[in-house]
């Protein structure tokens, strides 16, 4: 017997948080004692990747596939909030008038849109996934580009395990929680915050040849939740 079994996955977004503390980076014993007992990583010479050169920050521009990173760092994946494995940042070598903005050589991470191409704008986003967790987590920000939210939890928000629901009782289910969430009062460091989630829900079908299909699905129906304003339900 073949049972309903479905799966939704969700992102958490959390307003007017603040989870990280500014160094003085001119400060190098500053720096030394933050980087003391850490794995430094800077992104020259990525095996197998080639930064784009740039000269400009715009949007728009088509990134080449060889400057794109996923997982190519021991320890840690890259996303831009898109397809996790397909919706990748790129490696960018700064040149010309922006050339002295990198902190360690010539190149960056920077984000890409979901048509692979340059996106320089308010509404870019990189993710930052540790499949091993980690004690403290640094970046080398880029102050020309403004100011940078950083928001930081402890889990990649995967939830699946519905036996016997159908797709529209895991929807009611997922909205509710979406509910629930978005109606419940928040406290952080004295603060209060608001909190929503995104949610994404597939049901396994025939056509299904691992559960992995499933669980994509299910996340690319949360990414039209988010490119569709957050907090909301997409089945």
């Amino acid at each position: 017997m073949i049972k309903n079994v479905t799966v939704f996955v969700l992102s958490i977004t959390f307003g007017s948080v603040l989870q990280a503390t500014v160094i003085n980076t001119n400060n190098a014993g500053v720096v030394a004692a933050f980087q003391s007992g850490a794995t430094v990583v800077n992104f020259e010479s990525i095996s197998g990747r080639t930064a784009q050169t740039i000269t400009s920050y715009t949007s728009g521009t088509a990134v080449s596939a060889s400057a794109f990173i996923f997982n190519q760092i021991s320890g840690v994946q890259f996303s831009v909030g898109g397809m996790v494995g397909t919706n990748e940042p790129a490696l960018y070598s700064l040149s010309g008038a922006i050339a002295g903005d990198a902190h360690s050589a010539s190149t960056v991470l920077g984000p890409v849109d979901f048509d692979f191409n340059t996106k320089f704008d308010a509404g870019s986003m990189i993710e930052i996934f540790f499949p091993t967790k980690v004690s403290k987590v640094g970046f080398w920000l880029n102050p020309a580009l403004s100011n940078v939210e950083l928001i930081a939890a402890d889990t990649n928000f995967g939830f699946s395990g519905l036996p016997e629901t159908n797709l529209e009782g895991a929807r009611a289910l997922a909205d509710g929680l979406r509910d629930k969430v978005e109606t419940s009062r928040f406290v952080f460091q004295n603060e209060m915050i608001k909190v929503t989630v995104s949610v994404g829900v597939s049901m396994l079908v025939d056509t299904d040849r691992t559960s992995q299909d499933l669980i994509k699905r299910a996340d690319e129906r949360l990414y039209e939740a988010k490119r569709g304003g957050r907090n909301r339900v997409v089945a």
